[in-house]
Parts: structure tokens; C-alpha cells; sequence
């Protein structure tokens, strides 16, 4: 479950004025239901005495800590920080996801080419398998080696592959022609293969690649309030609201930098 909030333009006149003065904040909650998944919350708040009444609508929304999306009209401080919404999977995925079509878009031989993925939360453990047909060799480093414990038995089982997963990594530049490493790059020295990360800083590398935008199905575009990003809301429906095809998708472009 999550909410999107809304701002909402006051009439002018006497009958707002009064309403002002004797009513409390008109904050309006209407529940949409998602196609193949949950429910979210979509509030409109009005502005009240010509200001918004942040307060009010905080309170409103207090039991949905870490799953409010705000539109830009929405004036977002400390009041609001513990209420925002902020993605744990998704641009991740989406990383992944744009990485190995990229990927296969360069026709490289698979028996030549290795990858390593840096995988802190384990996010990937359940997904790894789309990458077996592009790579003769995938090492992980992640913080939660037993999600991919049946991860290795079953690639193993089905595709003789033997997949390597570390806990430690030594901060050396690795040896392979492309790495995926969503949130931080762990090293710092030069990198000459294929690197792809939506982190904010990145090493000194041949090829930094990063995505851009998304197209948002149809049936959840329409749902999308004015002024909510649609990279935003599609992260929110898929964490959120159970909205799992989701997270079968790409970036709508991926760029060098």
C-alpha cells in the first residue's frame, strides 16, 4: 500500500473565506485499484488559508512511513522525510535488466565474456538466470549469500553452470568484460570493461554506462497523478502494490557517460 498526494488549487471567494475560517483542511482520500495488483491511495489536499496544510496532511498519513509519493506542488521538508517514499528494488532491476539487453545487443561470444555483480541486498538472486546465456562466467559479491545458495544449485542442475558468490570483496579492480553494480562501484582504480551503475560517482572506466526514463504501461499510466514521475510511481506499484511484471522491465535509453 502506498499514497500519492496531490495539491489542490482553492476557490476564490466568500465561501472559501469562510470555510477557512470556521472549517478545518479538506484533505480527500480515494482508494484505486491497480490492475493485477493491490490497492494505493490517491489524496488530494487544498490548499486552506492560502498555504498548504502540510501538517494535516502528514497526520493524515502517518501510518504510511516510507510509502508517500508527493507531487511537485507539494511543499516536502523534515515534516515529510520519514513519510517519502524511496525505492529499495526497482531502479535496480532496471539496471539489470537494460545491462544484459545492452549486452546482447553487442553479439558478444558468450564463452569469452564474464561478469561481475555486486549485489549488496540480494536482490538479484531470483533474476541471475537471464544472465547465463550471455556469460560463460558470473562471479557475485553480495551481503546476503544465502539467498543465492539455491540460486547456485539451480543453475548448476539445469545449466552445468557453476555460480561463484563472495561476501568479501577486496577492493581490486575485477578481472571480467562487464560489471553491474546498481548503488556503489567498489573500487577506484581504472576499470576497461563494461560498467553499469546508477550510482552518483563512478571510477575512471573504457565504457560507464547508465539508463534514462522509462515508458509506463498503459493501464498504469493513466493511473499516474499529475506531477508524480513516472520512474516514481512504476517503483511504488512494483514495491508497493505487488505490481511484479513491473520489474521485467528497461530503461528507455541507455547512455554513455
Amino acid at each position: 500500500m502506498f499514497a500519492t498526494v496531490e495539491v489542490k488549487d482553492a476557490p476564490g471567494g466568500a465561501k472559501t473565506f469562510f470555510r477557512d475560517l470556521f472549517l478545518m483542511p479538506e484533505i480527500e482520500l480515494t482508494r484505486v485499484k491497480v490492475p493485477f495488483g493491490d490497492t494505493f491511495y490517491r489524496v488530494t489536499v487544498t490548499e486552506y488559508r492560502g498555504q498548504v496544510p502540510v501538517e494535516e496532511a502528514c497526520e493524515r498519513l502517518k501510518r504510511l512511513k516510507g510509502s508517500v509519493l508527493f507531487n511537485l506542488d507539494f511543499p516536502t521538508d523534515e515534516r515529510t522525510k520519514e513519510l517519502e517514499f524511496e525505492s529499495k528494488e526497482f531502479y535496480s532491476l532496471l539496471l539489470f535488466n537494460s545491462a544484459l539487453e545492452y549486452i546482447k545487443s553487442l553479439s558478444l561470444p558468450p564463452s569469452k565474456s564474464s561478469l561481475a555483480v555486486f549485489d549488496p541486498a540480494g536482490i538479484y538472486h531470483g533474476h541471475i538466470f537471464k544472465a547465463v546465456s550471455l556469460f560463460s562466467k558470473i562471479q557475485i559479491y553480495t551481503g546476503k549469500p544465502n539467498l543465492y545458495r539455491q540460486t547456485q544449485r539451480e543453475l548448476m542442475e539445469s545449466f552445468g553452470m557453476s555460480l561463484t558468490v563472495s561476501d568479501r570483496f577486496t577492493s581490486d579492480v575485477p578481472s571480467c568484460t562487464a560489471v553491474i553494480s546498481p548503488c556503489v562501484v567498489p573500487f577506484s582504480s581504472f576499470y576497461c570493461g563494461l560498467l553499469f551503475t546508477n550510482a552518483p560517482e563512478q571510477p575512471l572506466c573504457s565504457h560507464c554506462i547508465r539508463g534514462d526514463g522509462i515508458v509506463l504501461p498503459g493501464e498504469y499510466e493513466l493511473l499516474r497523478p499529475k506531477g508524480i514521475a513516472s520512474l516514481h510511481f512504476a517503483a511504488a506499484l512494483y514495491e508497493k502494490a505487488g505490481v511484479k511484471t513491473l520489474g521485467e522491465m528497461t530503461f528507455k535509453k541507455m547512455r554513455l557517460t
